[in-house]
């Protein structure tokens, strides 16, 4: 059993962090919207939060790609929220970056696959994470994408293993 909040705070914590050392003066509102009813899940913490990293590194990545693309007039937000499902639990991971093709859309779970430039990307984060969501956990992982304005990464698991 895993304080889920706890976690979710502690990696985008680290994600943020890791952001900011490598681009110091980008500012990101980091917005946690995060339901009081979610308590203690049956999770492997540290593969857990590997994908929750995965998924905020992604996050900060976009965000920091339409900073240089757009300029000063766009404020970059990264928004984690949480919802308590009876015996689930959904975690949402969205941000207002450029988001991606509907073409891209549907290869984003291949391993190998990026949409990052060469060398900036393995194209494995979201694959691994993908089974550590789906094949340990038993949870679902799905993405929306309004291309130019936003992403969204929706995990849905067990409380209970």
């Amino acid at each position: 059993p895993t304080a889920l909040h706890g976690l979710l705070n502690e990696y985008i914590n680290l994600a943020y962090h890791g952001l900011r050392a490598l681009q110091p003066g980008l500012n990101v509102t980091i917005e946690r919207e995060f339901d009081p009813a979610v308590n203690l899940v049956e999770i492997a913490a540290q593969d857990f939060g590997r994908v929750i990293l995965n998924l905020v590194n992604n996050a900060c990545y976009a965000v920091q790609s339409k900073v240089r693309d757009v300029g000063l007039g766009y404020k970059p937000v990264i928004r984690v929220r949480t919802r308590d499902l009876q015996d689930r639990v959904e975690i949402t991971v969205w941000d207002n970056g450029p988001g991606v093709s509907e073409s891209e859309l549907g290869r984003l779970f291949e391993p190998f696959y990026t949409t990052k430039p060469t060398g900036e990307g393995t194209g494995l984060g979201l694959s691994i994470s993908y089974g550590i969501v789906v094949e340990e956990h038993g949870g679902t992982l799905d993405v929306q994408s309004v291309p130019g304005e936003s992403i969204t990464f929706t995990i849905t698991i067990p409380k209970a293993r």
